[in-house]
C-alpha cells in the first residue's frame, strides 16, 4: 500500500510535465503522460489528498452534531416559507453567516440578496435545484447589525414569492474591530471570487 501512494504522489508530481513519466512499482507500470495539452484526470481519495498534502484530518463531533440536529430539522417538516427556522452563527464558527430551513409543498429554488450598509456592499446568492426541503446558507452579513435579507422563492412553473427577514448579528470582537486595516493594492486577478461576489 505504501508503494502504492508513493506510486500516486509520483504521478500526482508528474501531471505538469511536459514530457511522459514511467514508475515502475512492484513491477506495474504506472504511466501519466500529457496529452493535446491536457494533463490525464486522475482521481485521489480524501486519504491520498490528506496524505501529499502533508496535513491531519481533524474530527469535530461537535460539528457532527449540529448537522445531524439540522438534518432532524430538515425532517420534520415542521418549517415552513412563512414560518422559517432561522440560526445565526450556525456551526459556531463563522457568525456573519446564518440558516434557514423550511419545507415547501411543491419544489422551489431560493435566491436571496442581503441588503449592503454602503455603495456596493449588497450581496446577491442562490441555491442551485428545485427542492422541497430548504437549508439555505446565508453569507454575507453585516456585524452589530439588524440586517435585512430578502428572499426569493421561485417555482417550476416561474412564479415567484418575496419577504423580508430581518438578522440581528453580534458585534466583532474588539481585536477584530480594532486591527488597522489597509488596503494598497486591490488585485482582483489573484481572488477567487464567487458568483455572490465574495472574495476568497
Amino acid at each position: 500500500m505504501r508503494e502504492k501512494n508513493l506510486a500516486i504522489t509520483l504521478i500526482i508530481g508528474a501531471l505538469a510535465l511536459a514530457t511522459p513519466l514511467t514508475v515502475n512499482t512492484n513491477s506495474q507500470i504506472v504511466l501519466a503522460q500529457k496529452r493535446n495539452g491536457n494533463a490525464k484526470k486522475t482521481k485521489l481519495s480524501d486519504g491520498q489528498i490528506i496524505k501529499n498534502l502533508g496535513v491531519k484530518s481533524v474530527a469535530n463531533p461537535e460539528n457532527d452534531q449540529l448537522t445531524q440536529k439540522y438534518a432532524e430539522i430538515v425532517r420534520g417538516q415542521k418549517y415552513t416559507w412563512e414560518n422559517l427556522y432561522l440560526k445565526v452563527n450556525p456551526y459556531k464558527n463563522s457568525p456573519l453567516t446564518a440558516l434557514m430551513i423550511f419545507h415547501t409543498n411543491q419544489p422551489t429554488k431560493i435566491s436571496y440578496q442581503v441588503q449592503g450598509i454602503s455603495d456596493h456592499t449588497t450581496i446577491s446568492n442562490k441555491v442551485d435545484g428545485y427542492q422541497t426541503e430548504h437549508q439555505v446558507p446565508i453569507v454575507g452579513l453585516h456585524a452589530g447589525f439588524e440586517n435585512t435579507v430578502t428572499l426569493t422563492m421561485t417555482d417550476e412553473a416561474g412564479n415567484t414569492q418575496t419577504k423580508t427577514v430581518k438578522i440581528k448579528t453580534s458585534k466583532l470582537p474588539k481585536w477584530i474591530r480594532t486591527t488597522p486595516l489597509n488596503v494598497t493594492k486591490n488585485d482582483k486577478s489573484k481572488m477567487q471570487i464567487g458568483s455572490n461576489e465574495l472574495r476568497f
